[in-house]
């Protein structure tokens, strides 16, 4: 347990506890003393990691260049000049200088040959669990799947000579690891010291937004949390979206510093956030998109957040919340600064233009995951899979996958939602029913005629090679025809297609300005001669 102390202004000093697996997020505008805090914080827990706002990233070679001893003496010495002087905060000097950098470059290596001796003893003795206990401890393999996990399309690797290349995809060869971009070097510094970091150590991290963009800071951050769930977090940011995203961490947003004291408060959601203390955080009008899904279990949460980077994206449950949560909150916009859109798959809906003028957009297929499987996603995938394959064999492999029963499963899935929409649309409310004079029925088209006529049309559309339809149509996720793209592009499965696709949508908005029908904005940008609304002044 950690126990961080905040000097206040004409109050009572606040004490925060921080167990073992818990984050503190620390919001708060320019200039109002978050970094100063957390280097104080740092000062007084020796088991700390600072990870500084002004970090230096750059690795003047991709080889270890320092010793064990020097490793050691540079770590101790960074420690210590942070914890006794008081300029350390603001000079390179003393954290994250080039030493310091070699030195993490060392320990990381060091760390690795360690457990391979250990790896190696444990073949010897045949303990086939400590093996696989090492194995999942490798760190330049932890790194790798940090990368992954944060859409970031780069892997590492030692050599021969002791020196860290980089394999990016999409690039032949590799190169060496000081040539990362200064994004893919942060990540590394941030995801190297908490997988390097001793037993329930402290990580102080200063504005992870100054090198990495929010969709790759919020799953890298999960991503390490997950792994090290002995380790404490605390993190200084700008960006709303990040203790949105980790809904488990404790907040405390400061808002002025004297030399002395903060002027600071805890809360305990970010959604009881005042409107003007997020405008002044967040320095911008924000934006918010509900979509279908759970908030804990969504996995059409990072698609989302890789099209729509610029606003905040909250599952909320069926087209019905999506609905309720963007004319709920677009109604009471005198009291805060967000525009509210959503977004809720077709699903074969009747009722898409009142949901249009509601603010709510329907996508371009059947649901989300489709997506991944638009054929203008498989074209762009294509030069970077490694195959010699047509995208029309590619769609016709896909089609001629889909059997018969499929489509009457499929089908009937449809015809049952389609009811269920049609009934929800004719339900009235307990003072409607008061107010009938006579008996009243709710009737609704044959089923089974609404049955044939959609069987008759997927198989048409099969028949014709036209996936395009059938993924306006049917939810393929349930076919065999996503596997069997994925494997015609020469993947294992979906799931490493679909971390293809997410990789690719990284690189540029190319591809994702292609998808824009698919995947229409909710809440677009203004024109740039239009006006803007006119905001409440602060009291």
């Amino acid at each position: 347990m950690a126990t961080l102390n905040v000097q206040r202004q004409n109050a009572d000093a606040l004490s925060i506890e921080l167990a073992e697996g818990e984050a503190l997020y620390v919001l708060g505008a320019n200039g109002s003393g978050k970094s100063t805090l957390l280097f104080n914080w740092g000062k007084q827990d020796k088991t700390s990691h600072l990870i500084a706002g002004n970090r230096e990233i750059s690795f003047a070679s991709a080889a270890i260049t320092t010793s064990a001893q020097q490793s050691s003496k540079q770590e101790q010495y960074a420690r210590s000049s942070i914890q006794g002087n008081s300029e350390a905060r603001f000079s390179r000097q003393y954290h994250n200088n080039a030493d310091w950098l070699n030195g993490l470059l060392f320990r990381l290596k060091s760390r690795g040959d360690y457990l391979y001796s250990e790896y190696f003893e444990a073949d010897k003795a045949g303990n086939d669990a400590e093996k696989a206990r090492i194995a999942s401890e490798m760190p330049i393999d932890l790194l790798n799947l940090a990368f992954m996990s944060a859409n970031l399309p780069i892997s590492l690797n030692w050599d021969d000579k002791s020196k860290l290349n980089v394999k990016k995809e999409g690039i032949e060869g590799e190169y060496g690891f000081n040539e990362m971009s200064d994004g893919e070097r942060s990540a590394f510094i941030i995801a190297a010291s908490a997988i390097l970091a001793g037993q329930a150590a402290t990580i102080f991290l200063d504005e992870p937004e100054r090198h990495l963009h929010r969709s790759i800071s919020s799953p890298l951050l999960s991503y390490l949390r997950q792994i090290r769930p002995d380790l404490k977090w605390v993190i200084s940011t700008h960006d709303l979206s990040l203790p949105r995203d980790h809904q488990d961490a404790q907040i405390l947003i400061v808002y002025a510093f004297d030399g002395s004291n903060w002027q600071a408060e805890k809360i305990d959601n970010i959604g009881s956030l005042d409107p003007l203390v997020a405008e002044a955080i967040y320095g911008a009008r924000e934006k918010v998109i509900f979509v279908e899904g759970d908030a804990e279990k969504s996995l059409d949460l990072p698609l989302y957040k890789l099209f729509f980077a610029g606003a905040t994206i909250v599952p909320c449950g069926t087209c019905k919340d999506v609905r309720n949560s963007v004319i709920s909150l677009n109604n009471s916009s005198g009291l805060h600064h967000m525009q509210a859109g959503g977004i809720v798959d077709s699903d074969n809906r009747q009722d898409l233009s009142t949901l249009q003028a509601e603010g709510i957009a329907a996508l371009g297929v059947y649901a989300i995951e489709s997506v991944y499987y638009h054929p203008t996603v498989i074209e762009a995938v294509i030069p970077i899979a490694g195959t010699d394959v047509a995208l029309s064999d590619v769609l016709a492999g896909a089609c001629a996958s889909i059997s018969d029963d499929n489509i009457e499963a499929l089908a009937k899935d449809a015809v049952y939602k389609s009811f269920r929409q049609e009934f929800e649309s004719k339900r009235i409310s307990a003072s409607e029913l008061m107010e009938k004079t006579a008996d009243f029925q709710i009737t609704f088209d044959d089923p089974t005629a609404k049955l044939n006529r959609l069987k008759e049309e997927l198989k048409a559309l099969r028949e014709s090679g036209n996936w395009e339809g059938l993924i306006q149509k049917m939810k393929i996720k349930s076919t065999p025809s996503t596997k069997q793209v994925a494997v015609t592009l020469g993947y294992k499965g979906t799931k490493q297609y679909e971390v293809a696709v997410q990789k690719l949508l990284m690189k540029g908005d190319a591809l994702r300005r292609s998808l824009e029908a698919v995947i229409p904005n909710p809440v677009p940008e203004p024109a740039a001669n239009a006006p803007q609304p006119r905001r409440s002044p602060a009291s």
